[in-house]
């Protein structure tokens, strides 16, 4: 690794940590410091190495607790310890970390995160068969959504947001809603072509069978 790549990739020696260390305290200001850390811990948490996973979990929570005021990365901190929790279906951490991170949307704006937070929130709790909470997820990805600004352009998050909603509002007897929701999300879950010419992965919908057949049981069976 060069001196140039301290801060990047899923290497996490000795000799890797040392350096990282040495650089990060020669970097001047909390922003420069609290972003290294983040893209450091953000490659160990995607790593598929269980201890280096550990580490980046490790590195998150020293951004968080040494740069609270560093807001843009704490909110994607979070966010990533978030997703990190999710992929190992840890509902209750993951939840605690989106809950986290979105809570700074009212008075931040959603800058320095996906911009969907709240949705990722969403998809948790449902996966946690979680009931009792969900009217506070329907006003979280409908009047709150809007309140901070909430802006989906790729297709597969605004699929997302559509199946998240068409599952809540089938649960809380929304009927009419429910399948309004899971007919849009059906009728985006049909397009296959590439949504951006210079970026072929984004906004690509990957639905499992499983989730369609939910989002058509909504639409006709209810």
């Amino acid at each position: 690794m060069t001196n140039q790549e301290w801060f990047r990739g899923p290497e996490w020696d000795k000799e890797t940590q040392d350096l990282f260390e040495n650089k990060l305290k020669k970097s001047r200001g909390s922003y420069n410091k609290s972003q290294y850390i983040l893209i450091k811990g953000g490659y160990l948490l995607r790593s598929k190495d269980i201890v280096k996973e550990s580490e980046g979990c490790r590195l998150m929570g020293r951004l968080i607790n040494e740069f609270p005021k560093e807001t843009s990365h704490v909110m994607s901190a979070y966010e990533q310890l978030g997703d990190y929790y999710f992929s190992k279906s840890e509902y209750e951490k993951a939840e605690f970390n989106y809950r986290s991170s979105i809570s700074y949307y009212k008075n931040n704006g959603r800058s320095g995160s996906s911009g969907i937070g709240d949705i990722k929130l969403a998809e948790t709790i449902i996966n946690a068969g979680k009931s009792d909470v969900y009217f506070e997820l329907y006003k979280l990805l409908t009047d709150q959504f809007r309140q901070t600004k909430g802006q989906l352009i790729l297709n597969d998050e605004i699929f997302r947001h559509y199946s998240a909603l068409a599952k809540i509002c089938i649960a809380l007897e929304k009927k009419e809603e429910a399948k309004e929701y899971a007919r849009k999300a059906l009728r985006l879950a049909e397009i296959k072509e590439p949504q951006l010419d210079n970026y072929l992965q984004m906004g690509i919908i990957k639905v499992g069978k499983d989730e369609l057949i939910k989002l058509n049981d909504i639409l006709n069976k209810h």
